[in-house]
């Protein structure tokens, strides 16, 4: 499928695709998300899709299968605040202060940095979860996390000066 054909194929749709995603996920912004999200896996995987009788169905079920996958990190990082809650009642004050200035250093990296570096880190997630979760590839999900780390290191060596 070359570019116009996709314009023509699949572009059409992008309207019927916010509605659901803004419908599923209930906030605008994740909706806008969901559907880049879903755009860029459908130019991805272009030359898979072949001729498909109905586009729209195909459409409607990757922006479904990528909410879906965004409404799993929202539990997932719900349930990682628990769980640090619960790890940071039990532990020292040092420890505590710690983990705080951690999690405020990881909220100013990129978008796909932090949610890396949060489920790696703090949801003990391996890197194969990593790539189910996100879609990302397992060669990206290394990166972005090396980067992450390397970044926050170099974010907590200077506000211990």
């Amino acid at each position: 499928m070359d570019r116009e054909e996709f314009k023509q194929s699949i572009l059409p749709h992008y309207r019927r695709m916010y509605g659901i995603a803004a419908a599923v996920l209930g906030d605008k912004e994740d909706a806008c998300d969901a559907v880049q999200e879903s755009m860029a896996r459908l130019w991805e995987k272009r030359h898979e899709i072949g001729d498909k009788n109905n586009y729209e169905v195909f459409c409607l079920r990757v922006v479904k299968n990528v909410c879906i996958d965004k409404i799993r990190l929202r539990r997932q990082f719900a349930d990682l605040s628990d769980a640090d809650r619960q790890f940071a009642d039990n532990d020292t004050t040092e420890t505590r202060e710690t983990l705080n200035v951690v999690r405020h250093l990881a909220d100013t990296l990129g978008e796909s940095q932090r949610k890396v570096f949060m489920m790696a880190t703090f949801g003990e997630c391996d890197n194969d979860e990593i790539v189910k979760a996100t879609g990302l590839s397992e060669s990206n999900v290394r990166q972005l996390l090396s980067r992450a780390r390397k970044r926050i290191k170099e974010l907590y060596q200077s506000y211990e000066r």
